[in-house]
């Protein structure tokens, strides 16, 4: 007797079913790389809030005062600043940004400390304290660490970096030159 084909899926179906599945797969995967990236963006904020807690301490401990280092080491035998915050922040991960895939293995950090230029240079000048006076009036606004790269291209407005400011906030910073 011959079989009934009623429960038996045909060739076509099959192919069906299989297209529609890469269907929602090839629909999916670049979802799932923004949501990815996304997910990138808020960890490498949380790193640097964390890192704007260690400032803090810091800051109260040397009388409102920055550490005077560049971000990546140039010199040798200079201090870096991960060396000056080594006692303030636990983890040399949250030096690291999770979308960075050459910085921190190059140099050990994957942000630039903009504040450590402006006070290398001025230290020990009458105009050292006339500096921190002016940073502290416009902090709101003023980046003192930045991704060392564009890392984060699809961020609010487009923005390519995240900062940590110097009134403790981590958040989106515009790039200049970055459209």
């Amino acid at each position: 007797m011959p079989r009934s084909s009623k429960h038996a899926f045909a060739l076509i179906e099959l192919l069906v079913v299989i297209s529609i599945i890469t269907l929602l797969v090839g629909l999916m995967l670049p979802v799932l790389s923004q949501v990815r990236s996304a997910g990138q963006r808020i960890a490498c904020l949380s790193n640097l809030r964390q890192v704007g807690i260690g400032f803090e301490a810091y800051r109260i401990d040397f009388n409102n005062r920055m550490p005077a280092v560049q971000a990546m080491p140039v010199l040798p035998d200079e201090p870096s600043l991960m060396d000056v915050m080594e006692g303030y922040l636990d983890a040399a991960k949250i030096w690291q940004c999770p979308a960075d895939d050459s910085s921190f293995a190059e140099n050990g950090t994957s942000y630039e400390y903009f504040m450590g230029y402006y006070l290398i240079f001025t230290q020990g000048s009458a105009d050292y304290n006339d500096l921190l006076r002016e940073l502290h009036a416009i902090e709101s606004i003023m980046p003192v660490l930045t991704d060392a790269d564009g890392w984060h291209p699809n961020g609010p407005g487009g923005t390519s970096a995240n900062a940590l400011f110097l009134d403790g906030r981590a958040d989106w910073f515009h790039v200049t030159g970055d459209d």
